[in-house]
């Protein structure tokens, strides 16, 4: 959990404004595999399996994980898909993720 808040974090100072995939002065964007260099094989694999639905490969299951940080583009083709950190989408998903949590754990302490 570490590595991913410090990725973030990197993510987040990188990101400077422009969208250009291309920019050199810009947020930056990444591919999948650089952007999970620096996290460890366990959180990779709790990424790659935080779906239920089994008809979804790993790499897709992980794309719809990533997709709650990161904005997201295939502007170089489908097999280059780039990656680039987005805080407000980021924090949308924590406080969304927050809430269900919250409503689930008190459910649970009614029902007890």
């Amino acid at each position: 959990l570490a590595a991913v808040e410090a990725k973030m974090k990197q993510a987040a100072d990188e990101n400077t404004g422009t969208s250009d995939p291309k920019s050199k002065t810009g947020p930056r964007w990444q591919p999948l595999d650089q952007l999970l260099a620096d996290v460890a094989p366990t959180v990779q694999d709790a990424l790659r399996n935080a779906s239920t639905n089994s008809a979804l490969s790993s790499d897709e299951v992980i794309d719809k994980q990533m997709r709650n940080l990161f904005h997201m583009t295939d502007q170089y083709g489908e097999d280059m898909i780039l990656y680039k950190f987005d805080e407000k989408i980021a924090l949308s998903w924590l406080k969304a993720k927050h809430a269900r949590a919250l409503a689930a754990a008190k459910a649970g302490i009614l029902r007890a």
